[in-house]
């Protein structure tokens, strides 16, 4: 949604996933998967800085979670941020 321009979908989608992790799931990878969805959101409004941090918050999360596919898809989020 965030490559498409769809924000407004983007934003339904973000609390969504905000419901999930902090209400229902209250699972580590959970929060991961927030901090990759408001990566996206953040690269979409044209602020890389922040989106750098919350693609290494997502990483570290799917890290710990013992998710390497995860971890791959922030690495390459990651590598193709342009600051």
């Amino acid at each position: 949604l965030a490559k498409a321009g769809q924000l407004d979908r983007l934003a339904a989608y973000e609390a969504s996933c905000e419901w999930l992790a902090e209400v229902v799931m209250q699972l580590p990878a959970w929060y991961a998967a927030l901090d990759e969805v408001r990566g996206h959101r953040c690269v979409a409004e044209g602020n890389g800085v922040a989106a750098r941090l919350h693609f290494d918050q997502a990483r570290r999360g799917f890290q710990e979670s013992g998710q390497p596919r995860d971890v791959a898809r922030c690495d390459d989020n990651l590598a193709t941020l342009q600051l």
